[in-house]
Formats: C-alpha cells, structure tokens, sequence
C-alpha cells in the first residue's frame, strides 16, 4: 500500500509474511453508532516511544519492538507506515493495543484481507492491514486511531544471525534504501521520538565472547554478567528513526567449530522441519597465493546519499587490504558500465592507492544496468589465475536486460565466482543471492551503517 498526500509515513516497524498473503487486525471502536457517521480523516501522528529488545542466543535472535503512537488531533487518525525486514526474519507477532484492548493479528488471503480492512474502516472501526510491496518493504495501514488517543504496536520476529570469521551480527533496519520513487510527501512526518528510543540487547553464548561493538549508535554500553551472558543498552530522548542499528560481537579464538539445530512440527503432524546453523573453526589456512578481483560497482541514482559514500569508503578500504599478490579492475555503472582503470592494477602499490582514491570519490545517478556491468565484468577474467566479481549494488535494474531469468542465465554463461553485496534497505536480495550462489559465491546485506570494508575482504579469506 502507498501512502497518499495527507498519510504519513511511520518508520520502524518490523514483520513477515507471504507475498500472496496479508495480515488483518479487526479492532472494534468503543461507539459504533457514533463511528459510522463520523468521517475517518487523516493527519499527523507522533510516535512517543520506539522500544526494542533483543535476545541474541547463540546462533539466533529474538526481536521485540514496541512502538506507541499518538494522536494529538481532535480527529480520528489512519496511519500508514513501511518497513525494510531483515534477511531470513520469521515473524512470531503482530498485535495492537488500542484504548487498553489487545488484538493479535491472524494470516489471511491478501484480497480476503484487504476486504476486511475496507469493511471495517466503512463502518467507522478500527482495523490493521498488513501487506508485501514486491522487494522492497512492508506497509501496515490502521483505520483508526483513536482523537487524543494513543495506540501501541509489538512485533515479534526471528532470525538466525550472520557469524562470519568469528565475529557475529545483528542488524536492526530503519534507514529508507531509496529504491523506489516516493512522493515526498510520504515523509511528511518527522521521524524522531517524542520519548525514547531504546535498544535493550542480551547476549547468551555458550562459547566465550571478547565484547560487542556497536559502530552505528555512540553511547551503546556493554557489561559482561556471567561466563555465558552480555547485557548491552542504548537509550536516547527525541531520536530519529532513520539509521541502522548494527551491532557486532567477537568470540575468542579459540572458538572450535559448532552446528546449532532449531526444530518445528506442527501437533499432529508426521513430519517437521529443522533448520541448521553450521559454524567452522578459526583455524582455517591463511591463503597466500595471488588472485584477481573485479570490483563492480553501482552508481546509479538509487544509490545516492549515505550509500554511494559508504561504497566509496567501504571499497576503497577493501583494495587497500588486499594482498601483495592480488591484482584488481574496477567497473563502475549506472546506465551503462564504464572501466575505471587502465588493466590489471597490482595490490599496495601507488597506482592502487590512486584507484582507491578514484573510488572513494565516486558520485550516483542515472539508471542501472546490472546486466552489461556484469558481462564486461566477466568477459574479462584471466584464465591462468584465481578469479572472482564483487558486486556491490542494490539489484534495482532498470536499464537492459532486467528480469529476473536473465540474470540466471548470464550467471550459469560465465565460469566466474561471483560475491554479491547487497547494499542499503529495500534492495532486490533475492536476485543477487541467487546470482552468487549460481556461481558459487556468497551474497552479504551491509547497512550503510556497517563497516562495509570488513565484509568485502571476508570474499579473500
């Protein structure tokens, strides 16, 4: 659902469900009579509190966010928001208190849903709609929320947590990917708080941690309360809900390898379903012969903003970490792909130290061509040497070959390894992980809150 001229939009709230279904919250208003003859007017809402708790659990995290808006108009209020999900995010609850009565939401058919929610809204009552725009985000809509009243929103979800190298992460999305056109007066709402906003994280390991690092919130603090727990905590008075909470935790060294298993089966049923986290050691071999890597890089308009500085910063960090041995080429594109280099440039050298200069500089605009980006990418690999792509870009295509089968066959053309990086909110995730995994990559979401240079060198060891 797009917001229209006079309904804001709300940041910050996190769900999932199926794209062919949609989640429906029936509330009933106090005085219906009344209702049905008052018109349901839009307007502003403020958010009050914007709380978070999260439960990080060995390999997997519990999130909890509880959300109050209020309504300072005299008037009943429809409020419409939208939110980015994390990867591989499993909703648990969806519920709204409003005037002291809690409803949980249920699953239904999409149009069944919208039906509802339109029943309802006619008949002057209070109801929530839940529905998946493509990709990019989920919208929620509430018919009503009460004149000088208040509401609260709680969403529960999970998710297995990324543990890359020895070091584990969680994120918690708020920031807008710009990936596709809004009207600007979607965000006719300031998004900050009017109370707190508030991260509450608990950390249970069964395997020793050397500390959290939370490099997008300053003032995050972290104590240790016992062999097997860290407390962490963030609290902030009139705060934007506009940046990513990111936060990261090292275990020691000494870590050996591990599997973690999270099994589910219906009462009843035959058969179940698990889903299984394999950890390996921290005693791989370090790899010490040279390599060859292209950088492939989206400068298109949707990448604006915090994104293209971040890519920048995070690129340029990369080339500087690579090994004495590796060589690299750098394509950039938007419209059309363009080489940023004269051929192979060879690692830690002053022509490397220029390119990533070049490439910390870069600027967005115009449309983007994955397709002809990823084709002179591959065309032009050395057969003699250990090679791989590093695609760092949004996957919003929009210029040349766009859908979605003609990605998979480009990808199954080309004998390359390619490692996708999925930059900001809102970006097409599941094209480029199928792309990397094709190729026999890996695909990474970064934040532009991040430290992005860190993700990329994961692709060299």
């Amino acid at each position: 659902m797009r917001s229209n001229e006079s309904t804001p939009r709300l940041p910050g709230l996190l769900m999932a469900f199926a794209a062919l279904y949609a989640l429906v919250l029936p509330v009933y208003a106090d005085n219906p009579e009344l209702e049905r003859t008052t018109p349901l007017p839009v307007g502003e809402l403020a958010i009050r509190d914007h709380k978070v708790a999260v439960v990080l659990n060995n390999g997997f995290a519990t999130t909890t966010i509880d959300q109050v808006l209020v309504n300072p108009k005299d008037a009943d209020v429809e409020a419409t928001w939208s939110f980015p999900l994390p990867k591989e995010a499993s909703l648990s609850e969806l519920s709204i208190d409003i005037d002291g009565q809690r409803v949980i939401g249920e699953v239904v058919e999409k149009q069944r849903a919208r039906e509802i929610y339109q029943a309802e809204k006619s008949d002057g009552q209070s109801s929530a709609l839940a529905e998946q725009n493509s990709f990019y985000d989920y919208r929620v809509s509430i018919s009503r929320v009460p004149a000088r009243g208040k509401l609260m929103a709680r969403v529960v979800y999970y998710q297995p947590l990324d543990i890359e190298s020895g070091v584990g992460r969680y994120l918690y999305p708020l920031q807008e990917g710009n990936t596709e056109d809004m009207k600007s007066s979607f965000w006719t709402m300031a998004k900050k708080t009017e109370g707190k906003l508030t991260f509450d994280v608990t950390l249970k390991t069964a395997f020793p941690v050397d500390g959290l690092h939370c490099p997008s919130h300053n003032g995050f603090s972290a104590t240790q309360t016992d062999e097997t727990t860290w407390q962490g905590k963030f609290e902030q008075l009139s705060a934007s809900l506009d940046k990513d909470f990111a936060l990261y935790y090292r275990l020691r060294e000494d870590v050996p390898a591990r599997v973690e298993l999270l099994t589910h089966r219906a009462p009843g049923a035959a058969e179940g379903t698990y889903l299984a986290v394999i950890t390996p050691g921290a005693d791989l071999q370090a790899i010490t012969e040279g390599r060859d890597w292209i950088f492939v890089l989206d400068v298109s308009g949707s990448m604006k903003g915090d994104k293209i500085r971040m890519l920048g910063h995070g690129v340029a960090k990369a080339i500087d970490g690579l090994g004495p041995a590796d060589r690299f080429r750098v394509i950039s594109f938007n419209n059309s792909p363009t080489r940023l280099d004269r051929g192979w440039t060879t690692a830690r050298t002053p022509e490397a130290k220029a390119m990533s200069q070049t490439v910390a500089a870069l600027q967005a605009g115009g449309g983007t061509n994955i397709f002809a980006a990823l084709d002179l990418a591959c065309g032009g690999v050395d057969a003699d040497r250990s090679a791989a792509v590093i695609l760092v870009s949004d996957g919003v295509a929009n210029v040349g070959p766009h859908q979605y089968k003609d990605f998979i066959e480009q990808a199954k053309r080309h004998d390359v390894r390619l490692f996708t990086f999925v930059m900001g909110n809102s970006a097409n995730e599941r094209l480029l992980g199928d792309l990397a995994t094709i190729s026999g990559g890996f695909a990474k979401s970064v934040s532009v809150q991040d430290e992005i240079g860190a993700h990329l060198l994961l692709a060299a060891d």
